[in-house]
């Protein structure tokens, strides 16, 4: 599989010269690049050294946040890491060409620890002055940073490490570290209507949320056969080079419908006495795993005669039509409310569905419920208040949940 790098601006003496030693002696196989932003804020003669300009002194490389941005680009799929500057041309460049990136950098509490660091640098890089310009704009250049909302801030300490240690690194490449909540809730406010936010939206809801414990109610599911079986269907199911999309009420129309592995297994409800919602089915597919665990109660069943004219174009596209009763499960939820919308600055909360695509958020709605797959790594998703109403019920109800009419 091709690397694709996770991008790092560090803050000055973060630690990358330790790492880079930690990674010799401890034989990792992780493969990180420093990228020099100094090799290209000059301008260069043959020889590669710097051009003078009249006055004899060094001329800056104009192009230097296009040319560095290039080399990131152009290294992005031939490491696990790459250093680069935190200089706010580059930080510009990255958030223009969409190139997600972390900043490292250290609390402000830690100044004298910097400086002290600084001091003792055995790389020639702690000169007087140097810890005296670290010294006077430690607490501005910190805040300018705070200010960022594209990037994912990782202020040190981070969970016992003070630097880009290899044990930081290691979460990061494993997408266990996010952004922090206040940063979060800066760009949700920005984007909640209009773009949806590309962040862990759903440590928020859970953050903010009030969880409840819902039962999960036996529900009427036909499994449709493998999804790489389906025949294609007109608005609902279609095939193209990336592999086969259905049409949800949760992924509509305009979405392009949500796109399944092949071998994962189709499958149809009856909300409560419905086969369609809004004019859409409550079709999606589960992996083979819960299938497994969800379809093991086949049923013999007598479906209205609107029931069987609304399921026969999805019975018709199906290689198999085998009906069962799903089990019941008590599973956390949060209910939507009108406060936690307005918190958003807008009209909706985003959330991210566990099944999209990393960056494609759903709004829910006061009334709406998020239900909780994955508490520990901010996993769930979106169901309606209709679908809720039809196929849970909350234990020990704080709040009711009523249907649109």
């Amino acid at each position: 599989m091709e690397k694709k790098a996770v991008v790092i601006a560090g803050f000055p003496c973060v630690g990358k010269t330790t790492f880079f030693n930690e990674l010799l002696d401890t034989g990792s196989n992780i493969v990180a690049l420093d990228s020099d932003s100094s090799k290209f804020s000059w301008l260069l003669d043959e020889q590669g050294q710097k051009r003078l300009g009249e006055d004899d002194r060094p001329i800056r490389n104009p192009n230097f946040a296009q040319d560095y941005l290039q080399h990131i680009q152009e290294n992005l799929g031939n490491a696990d890491v790459i250093f680069v500057s935190t200089h706010a041309d580059t930080q510009k460049a990255l958030a223009e060409a969409d190139i997600p990136y972390y900043i490292v950098y250290p609390d402000k509490s830690m100044k004298d620890e910097w400086c002290a660091r600084i001091a003792n640098r055995t790389n020639g890089l702690n000169n007087e002055g140097f810890v005296n310009l670290i010294r006077t704009n430690f607490e501005k250049w910190i805040e300018s940073i705070e200010q960022e909302t594209f990037p994912t801030l990782v202020r040190l300490p981070y969970d016992g490490s003070r630097g880009v240690d290899k044990a930081l690194i290691e979460k990061i490449l494993a997408g266990k570290v996010r952004k922090p909540m206040s940063q979060q809730m800066e760009q949700i406010s920005q984007n909640a209507v209009a773009e949806p936010s590309t962040l862990s939206v759903n440590d928020w809801i859970l953050a903010n949320g009030s969880s409840e414990k819902a039962e999960k109610l036996e529900v009427l599911t036909f499994s449709l056969g493998e999804v790489g079986k389906l025949k294609e269907l007109d608005g609902v199911i279609r095939r193209d080079e990336q592999g086969t999309h259905i049409v949800t009420k949760e992924a509509p129309p305009e979405t392009g419908g949500c796109r399944y592995d092949d071998d994962h297994i189709a499958v149809v409800r009856i909300i409560d006495g419905k086969a369609l919602m809004g004019g859409l089915y409550d079709i999606y597919a589960l992996t083979p795993e819960n299938a497994i665990k969800r379809l093991k109660s086949p049923v013999n069943v007598e479906l209205t005669e609107e029931q069987r004219q609304e399921l026969a174009p999805v019975f018709g596209s199906a290689s198999q039509v085998t009906a069962y009763m799903t089990p019941k499960e008590v599973r956390e939820v949060i209910v939507i409310t009108p406060e936690m919308v307005t918190k958003t600055g807008g009209q909706a909360v985003p959330c991210h569905n566990e099944w999209d695509a990393e960056g494609i958020n759903t709004p829910l709605v006061a009334g709406d419920v998020f239900v909780v797959s994955d508490k520990a790594n901010g996993k769930g998703y979106r169901i309606g208040a209709e679908e809720f109403a039809g196929t849970h019920k909350l234990v020990e109800p704080t709040f009711t949940i009523s249907a649109p009419r």
